[in-house]
Order: C-alpha cells, then structure tokens, then sequence
C-alpha cells in the first residue's frame, strides 16, 4: 500500500514503524540504540523520532524517553543507566500527523555492564 500512497498523494497517515532497531551496551552505564527510517513513511517525512526505555516488557511504567529531532544520525545513546538492570527499547517515528506504531529492539532488552 506504500506504493499506492505515494503514487495516489493521498492524505499522509502517521510513519510506518522504524526499521533495523538494533540495542548495545556501550557502558557499564549506557546502552545505545541505532535504528534506519521506516520503509514506507506513507507520503510525509518524518520529522522526529522517540525512544523510550522501560524495566517492564510492557513499558509501564516508562523509565524514560527521548525525542530526536536531528535526523542526520540514527543514533541514540542512552545514559545515567543502571549496571546490570535489564532495560527494554522501543523507537516510533512521527510526521505531521503523529506518532507511528512503535518497534522494539533486537534483542528487545539489554543491560549496561562493563563487559
């Protein structure tokens, strides 16, 4: 339907979901995340995208989030965290008509170590 969309300029709908979600440990405090665009962003670019980590595979409650408005680097490192807490991501991408569905990591959790 990507193609459809594009091809029609039908009303833009929310992104689709990043792509290649990817989480590492880069500290005995940190965990970075590096993800790629969605494939289909349903004729309007985004504009931002969120990453939110939480202790729960629910994501309630939040631990934190961030809004990344430079896109020129997919990339989020992640700090402050605790070592050896296990912490799960999930990124979502927004254009003007809002927050796509959001996608978590691969793995869907790590925890910082010193390792």
């Amino acid at each position: 339907h990507c193609y459809l969309t594009r091809l029609l300029f039908l009303h833009p709908e929310p992104p689709d979901t990043p792509t290649n979600v990817q989480l590492s440990v880069t500290s005995s405090t940190s965990l970075t995340v590096t993800f790629e665009e969605p494939l289909c962003v349903n004729s309007a670019i985004v504009t931002r995208y969120k990453v939110e980590w939480s202790c729960h595979k629910d994501f309630t409650p939040l631990c934190g989030v961030i809004i990344m408005h430079n896109l020129s680097t997919l990339n989020c490192p992640i700090t402050g965290l605790l070592t050896g807490k296990e912490y799960y991501i999930r990124v979502s991408a927004a254009n003007m008509k809002g927050w796509g569905a959001p996608q978590a990591s691969t793995p869907p959790f790590a925890a910082p170590s010193s390792e």
